[in-house]
């Protein structure tokens, strides 16, 4: 019985990458279907209607979403094929975060053919695949986020949590007064401690601190 087709969707919207990393996989595979989409919204319209997807490759750049946003809305939409991120720079960060929404691994932009055999054999045997040294740098990232989490948990009170939380909602500090019962002078002073404790410049940075650090959702 021949080998079945594998079907391996590739999200770029370079041309060059996408025709080079096209040859490379039917190198690969064999015996491969490779599907094409230059957006985030072109990319959900082909998972969406295609259930037996065997592979995702999606670029962390793209011009209407980020990688980390498609590869969360893939998610979402119960899309289980793996997920291997590709980037032009291996941002520990970016790695980091793309592991906790599920990618199965992740290859640089630089990466050469045998990268991609690699993160091939080790997903399919189970694994989650990282170019050699990234691994390490990912795990010394998180349990000093984790630390650093912890250290500002410690800190911040539950009625600062409490705060935190509509800021994130979008809530003004009136808005925010009137929902805890309390001042809007206390509001701006848990405010104040907020961005001082996540070394944030404003409201926006705040959040996005927070964020990162797994403070909110």
């Amino acid at each position: 019985m021949d080998k079945p087709l594998a079907q391996v969707l590739i999200v770029d919207d370079h041309p060059l990458y996408l025709d080079g990393v096209t040859a490379l996989l039917r190198d690969l595979f064999g015996a491969v279907n490779i599907l094409q989409a230059a957006s985030g919204r072109d990319a959900l319209a082909i998972a969406d209607t295609r259930s037996d997807l065997d592979w995702i490759f999606l670029d962390y750049t793209l011009p209407d979403c980020t990688g980390l946003t498609l590869l969360r809305t893939l998610r979402e939409n119960m899309i289980t094929a793996p997920v291997v991120m590709v980037s032009g720079a291996d941002q520990v960060a970016l790695v980091t975060e793309a592991l906790d929404l599920g990618a199965s691994g992740f290859i640089a932009k630089t990466g050469a053919r045998d990268d991609y055999r690699q993160c091939l054999a080790v997903i399919e045997a189970g694994g989650t695949y990282l170019p050699a040294g990234v691994a390490q740098a990912v795990a010394h990232y998180r349990a000093t986020v984790q630390a650093e989490r912890n250290r500002i948990r410690k800190q911040i009170s539950q009625r600062q949590n409490d705060v935190l939380l509509l800021i994130a909602a979008g809530y003004s500090n009136g808005e925010i007064a009137t929902a805890l019962g309390i001042s809007e002078h206390t509001v701006k002073a848990h405010v104040s401690t907020l961005m001082q404790l996540l070394n944030a410049d404003n409201r926006v940075h705040c959040i996005a601190e927070a964020r990162e650090l797994g403070l909110i959702s």
